[in-house]
């Protein structure tokens, strides 16, 4: 990966997590794993929401679903994505077996955030230069390494919070 530097990736994280806290999507995941949970019928699973969570952002924020996305909206190329969703099934059949029944139900967020980016990605494609993909990618890098984090210390990382510093950095990239 190539980015304009390390302070790019500093200023993105920043910057996306104040706007992260400020709506607190860390919050609105939650409700909205919590109402996945209630309309399931799993009310008595006490990890379904954290399953939920951890899956959805697992699978939100790595590379394959960002770049693929991306890939699909400016050329059409779906073939990452579809890689992509053949690993997820593969990787949450094991989160499944490890956090519970809360893991499947990550197709939801995850089919809703990659149409986003494909779709953003299609109206911007003047904009989406190889820089721009590059500093995309790096916040992404970060982001996962954050996931992993909050799977070792559950609940240290409000990682839906810094889910903006990826559109900041897109951000920044037009702006330097």
């Amino acid at each position: 990966l190539q980015t304009t530097g390390p302070l790019l990736m500093i200023i993105s994280m920043v910057v996306g997590a104040v706007i992260g806290e400020i709506i607190d999507l860390n919050h609105w995941i939650t409700v909205f794993g919590d109402w996945v949970k209630a309309r399931t019928g799993n009310a008595g699973d006490p990890k379904f929401t954290y399953a939920f969570i951890t899956a959805s952002l697992t699978f939100t924020v790595g590379a394959m679903g960002v770049l693929g996305s991306i890939q699909d909206g400016l050329t059409g190329n779906y073939q990452t994505l579809l890689l992509k969703g053949i690993l997820d099934g593969i990787i949450v059949m094991v989160m499944v077996s490890s956090m519970g029944k809360g893991a499947l139900f990550s197709f939801i967020p995850v089919g809703i955030t990659q149409w986003l980016i494909t779709a953003m990605a299609h109206i911007a494609a003047p904009l989406m230069t190889p820089s721009a993909i590059d500093n995309l990618s790096y916040v992404g890098s970060i982001l996962i390494f954050c996931v992993g984090i909050d799977l070792i210390w559950p609940g240290k990382v409000r990682i839906a919070n810094l889910l903006p510093a990826i559109f900041v950095a897109m951000g920044l990239t037009f702006l330097l």
